[in-house]
């Protein structure tokens, strides 16, 4: 069901799936809601495609574009992980191995600061200490997790809870 569909006062959900990655298959699905739809929309959450943002401004210039959720994390992630890959090649002239404890505990860098056992947060720092010599990796690691809570983990959610969640 797209948001036209909705009687007043509904919160929208997710507006639709659209066939392609350029800004003319977007601005076609746009261009096919009812104009009052259009008028409407003052909020849309996408992922970071310039062709995504290029219909947008076309077809919805007034409307708020804000990167979902789950693209902003990814790329958060993304560029830790890249961090931590060009860290290696800098420093060790090689890609990370088991005995490297910034790749053993890789996964661990992809966490958030907060859900970290003492444990795992010791873990971390031993990362830092023992194959960041720059500060680099720490310092995008810290950048990741001070982005607010946009990085942290999605709240806990009962398979019920998700499912009225996207029918909402």
């Amino acid at each position: 069901m797209d948001d036209h569909d909705r009687g007043p006062g509904q919160q929208p959900g997710a507006l639709g799936v659209v066939d392609g990655r350029d800004h003319k298959g977007v601005g076609e699905w746009l261009f096919a809601r009812p104009l009052a739809w259009r008028l409407a929309v003052q909020v849309v959450a996408i992922d970071p495609s310039a062709a995504f943002r290029k219909a947008l401004r076309m077809w919805l210039p007034r409307t708020a574009v804000a990167v979902d959720h789950f693209h902003l994390v990814s790329l958060a992630n993304q560029a830790v992980t890249e961090t931590r890959q060009d860290l290696s090649q800098q420093v060790k002239g090689r890609r990370g191995r088991a005995v490297d404890k910034a790749w053993a505990h890789r996964m661990l860098l992809l966490r958030a600061g907060d859900s970290l056992s003492g444990k795992a947060a010791q873990r971390l720092a031993e990362v830092f200490a023992a194959d960041d010599p720059t500060g680099t990796l720490q310092a995008v690691w810290r950048s990741r997790n001070s982005s607010g809570s946009c990085c942290a983990p999605a709240p806990c959610r009962t398979p019920r809870q998700q499912k009225n969640i996207w029918r909402n």
